[in-house]
């Protein structure tokens, strides 16, 4: 994952945020400023959590839903690391070979799922920041996480 960070940052078009609004502001508020972020706080975390008690038992009914219809391994290790990480990875390292469960968790870890996007928009919905790039990042981060492991498996198990 950090070699694929490290690509993306290369490869993808990139804004720098700026520091100079940190700086011109007057000490007395930097400090107000930590305050208001811990306070601040307690919100965004009760909707990460709420957005984990929904998707985990979503991606559990697929996974039995999906095993239920016969889907194979590889199709079902896919679409769960689509919606959630976790379930995904617990899923693709049970049962599926290491050859393929290595670079499966490498995509799984980077695109993150539907899950974590969805936390994600809700942190930055007020901004006004697209998630367009976000997840197309997201995307290619996770294919060259996939095609790097997939290159590197053959050489460590």
């Amino acid at each position: 994952q950090i070699i694929c960070a490290f690509l993306c940052a290369f490869i993808l078009p990139g804004r720098g945020a700026s520091r100079k609004a940190m700086i011109d502001l007057p000490r007395k508020r930097r400090g107000n400023l930590f305050v208001s972020a811990v306070g601040g706080a307690v919100i965004p975390m009760l909707n990460i959590c709420a957005f984990v008690l929904i998707f985990s038992p979503l991606t559990a009914l697929l996974r039995a839903l999906l095993c239920r219809l016969g889907a194979s391994l590889g199709v079902t290790a896919v679409l769960l690391s689509f919606i959630e990480i976790t379930g995904a990875c617990d899923f693709i390292s049970s049962f599926l070979p290491m050859s393929l469960a290595l670079p499966l968790c490498s995509l799984a870890v980077c695109w993150s799922g539907i899950c974590v996007h969805t936390q994600t928009l809700s942190a930055v919905a007020e901004s006004g920041l697209s998630m367009k790039y976000c997840i197309v990042g997201k995307l290619f981060m996770g294919s060259c996480a996939f095609l790097i492991m997939w290159l590197v498996c053959p050489y460590i198990i």
